[in-house]
């Protein structure tokens, strides 16, 4: 086994001819990615909520284990879906407690529908501190509408979600 040690602190560590592991104890700077995870959903999933506030789940989730609260978590999504009827939709990001990001807050992001048979695409991203560390916060993509028909992920078309946590 190689170590490379720094004023007695392990930096690096190989054992054998395994990949070099960094070692528990170094401190990234600011600024560094610390975890990175993303997922997809390409279920077709009907949104039957009307409420802002407590969407029904577009079935596109995330989970991570932030490791300090005073580090950021950049959340960035893109879900696909379709709007029969006209009126207008939104979409909201619920951590399993509140919500953290919702469309209607932030007008130039609500989506305002004028045509039927409407298919489209929409990103969303937010930069939040996490409300907990040390234990596994999912992430939930949810949506309501005015009136019409909702579907995300129609025709099985797959969204995505990515969470990066980013050292403080």
């Amino acid at each position: 086994m190689a170590n490379i040690i720094l004023n007695g602190k392990t930096v690096v560590t190989q054992t054998g001819n395994d990949e070099p592991l960094i070692g528990g104890n170094v401190v990234f700077p600011a600024g560094h990615i610390i975890n990175f995870k993303s997922n997809s959903h390409s279920t077709a999933t009907t949104i039957t909520s009307t409420t802002n506030g407590s969407g029904t789940s577009t079935g596109l989730e995330i989970g991570i284990t932030p490791s300090s609260t005073s580090n950021l978590l950049l959340i960035l999504v893109n879900i696909q879906f379709r709007f029969d009827g006209t009126g207008g939709a939104g979409f909201e990001i619920y951590d399993g407690t509140s919500v953290i990001y919702n469309d209607s807050a932030r007008d130039a992001n609500y989506i305002s529908v004028t045509s039927n048979g409407s298919k489209r695409r929409h990103s969303l991203q937010t930069v939040i501190n996490p409300s907990s560390s040390g234990s596994e916060i999912t992430y939930t993509v949810r949506a309501f509408k005015l009136s019409g028909t909702f579907i995300c992920q129609d025709s099985n078309n797959p969204s995505t979600i990515s969470i990066c946590e980013i050292k403080q």
